[in-house]
């Protein structure tokens, strides 16, 4: 009884403070037909997040009003702490300048996730850069990054990172292997380099995105370390939100992917088992994980939102 009080209360702490969440959509939504992935409406009634919408040109202000000596300092410091391949000086001052303007933004709107489409056009301004480099040591107030603006990964993430304290990974199912358990999956773009083992971390082109002529982006590429964690997403459904959690244990060894963040994860469930459950009632492109065991919370949150 006593440790299912104390689930209940540290469920009841995260639905409090998801009421004074604030989430950044980057850029702002404007001429797309809202579904339930981008509706802030149905979320904040039902969660009670708040969500903002910011135009590309504000985060281009941000960005190009950073000094150059600034930029200049925390490049350095990327090639200090990192393994930076195939980057010239001036690609990963260009992708510093962009990783600071999303934490300048977060710390200017106090917001505790920012969720960006990188890939969106015209987000690179005039050094033409996307931001897909994770802000680190740039978070001083612990806001999320992610590489998609959809709502319901925003929600899960905030969500995690509340019960756990832990570094979260936005990413997709690629692929498993039955007999041994294991599921891979991962994503390009912003991902919290504290996910990996120490020394384990390189900076590299986000190969997805060169396009002739240059631009493109720099991210973080690395395999998140071994631990037990939690994987959820949070879906608005038709007839409600649905909520997906499964737990196992991240393994560390060569990486199954080069040129993406990514981890390899052997479920505690039967993947057989887990696969049919998830096509059975529908699933969310976009996980997110995070390490600790937290189902009971997870599943306590839920029960008090029904």
């Amino acid at each position: 009884l006593a440790d299912e009080l104390r689930c209940a209360g540290r469920a009841a702490r995260v639905r409090q403070a998801l009421r004074k969440t604030r989430i950044g959509l980057l850029p702002a939504q404007d001429g797309l037909v809202q579904s339930s992935f981008t509706d802030p409406t149905r979320l904040m009634a039902d969660f009670g997040p708040l969500v903002e919408e910011i135009p590309a040109e504000e985060f281009q202000r941000a960005a190009a009003g950073l000094a150059q000596a600034r930029v200049e300092r925390y490049a350095g410091q990327l090639r200090e702490r990192f393994n930076v391949s195939e980057v010239s000086d001036a690609q990963l001052e260009n992708a510093a300048r962009t990783a600071m303007g999303l934490a300048r933004l977060a710390e200017e709107r106090r917001l505790d996730v920012l969720a960006v489409s990188d890939s969106a056009p015209g987000l690179g301004g005039e050094c033409g850069t996307c931001p897909s480099l994770y802000p680190t040591w740039l978070a001083p107030q612990g806001a999320l990054y992610q590489p998609v603006a959809e709502l319901g990964a925003a929600a899960a993430n905030r969500i995690l990172r509340l019960l756990t304290g832990s570094p979260t990974m936005l990413l997709e199912l690629w692929f498993w292997d039955e007999p041994r358990n294991l599921l891979a999956g991962g994503h390009l773009g912003l991902q919290n380099p504290d996910l990996a083992a120490p020394g384990k971390v390189s900076v590299s082109a986000y190969r997805s995105l060169l396009r002739p002529g240059g631009g493109g982006g720099i991210q973080f590429e690395m395999m998140a370390r071994a631990g037990r964690v939690t994987l959820f997403q949070l879906r608005a459904a038709p007839g409600g939100w649905q909520a997906i959690a499964a737990t196992g244990m991240c393994l560390e060894g060569p990486a199954w992917v080069k040129g993406y963040t990514h981890a390899v994860v052997r479920l505690d469930a039967r993947l057989d088992h887990f696969l049919n459950q998830v096509a059975a009632v529908g699933a969310a492109r976009h996980w997110i994980l995070a390490y600790g065991s937290v189902i009971d919370e997870l599943e306590a949150l839920c029960q008090m939102n029904r």
